[in-house]
């Protein structure tokens, strides 16, 4: 039974206290509830159930407990045939990892307008796949063989260069999502500054109409209490310019004088010089202002 746990876990299963294996099947389970929790949020949230991102979601999610279930098959001993033990953990691994970096790039063109990135991202995952997958997976099903020996030390090393690739892969799509969606909140920044530009503009329009308004209506306000104050003979203040009537005419003079206040019909009567009396009131053409006596 020895020899089944050679390899340090890379061949066969391992041999390990209680705690620990109790750790390693309490973490798989919060892994599926995980899992099952997601799935019931990507059921619930899409309404159309087809497409990239919905797809690669699913094999995304799925391929973690796959690929646990794998392991716990093979370190426990649960089953005893290792071939069927990596495909499960091989199958699972594959959709875990080539699937979430998937559902980025689904999701990639939200954001990036230049489809040659676009592509660059696919091409990488592509080629990480080919790289990254198929060469690690031969020499999992070797170091699990009848003879493991000539493939535990490969397989070992070309590990930890899956782990490293793959985890640039991830940085590399995660980084290109930062600055994309950099770029795009500052075009939105720029947008908001133009809005609050127009608003301020506006208002000042809409503050200048309503002064126009107010101030019109005041200005008629002081003529109509300057005419009350005219006609009671009450002392006032002296009119504001604004408010004051415009002369009639260039170079006429009128002269109020008792009588025009006291005829109902003005008579018009002929003066020498040129000038006229018109109920009272007389006109001097001769005269360089308007006054009101």
């Amino acid at each position: 039974m020895a020899e089944d746990f050679s390899g340090e876990g890379y061949s066969g299963g391992v041999d390990v206290a209680l705690p620990v294996a109790m750790t390693m099947a309490a973490f798989t389970g919060i892994a599926v509830f995980n899992v099952l929790e997601i799935n019931v949020s990507i059921f619930t949230t899409f309404q159309r159930r087809m497409g990239l991102y919905f797809w690669s979601l699913l094999a995304a999610s799925w391929g973690i407990p796959i690929h646990a279930i794998g392991f716990l098959l093979k370190f426990f001993r649960l089953c005893r045939n290792d071939t069927a033990n990596v495909a499960v953990i091989t199958v699972g691994w594959f959709a875990m990892v080539t699937g979430q970096s998937v559902v980025l790039y689904s999701r990639l063109h939200l954001i990036v307008r230049d489809g040659n990135k676009i592509r660059w991202v696919l091409v990488l995952i592509i080629v990480d796949f080919f790289l990254f997958h198929i060469p690690p997976t031969v020499l999992n099903f070797g170091a699990n063989s009848t003879n493991p020996q000539p493939f535990l030390a490969p397989f070992s090393i070309y590990e930890k260069i899956q782990i490293t690739a793959f985890s640039m892969q991830e940085f590399i799509i995660s980084a290109l999502y930062i600055w994309e969606a950099r770029k795009m909140l500052q075009s939105i920044a720029r947008v908001k500054r133009e809005e609050a530009r127009t608003s301020c503009i506006i208002s000042y329009a809409v503050k200048l109409k309503l002064e126009f308004a107010i101030l019109n209506r005041l200005r008629a306000l002081v003529k109509s209490q300057h005419k009350e104050s005219l006609s009671d003979g009450t002392p006032h203040p002296p009119v504001p310019s604004f408010v004051q009537d415009p002369p009639l005419a260039h170079g006429i003079e009128i002269k109020k004088t008792p009588e025009s206040s006291m005829s109902v019909f003005p008579t018009i009567t002929h003066r020498g010089g040129g000038g006229m009396e018109l109920g009272g009131v007389t006109v001097n053409p001769q005269a360089e202002r308007l006054r009101v006596a």
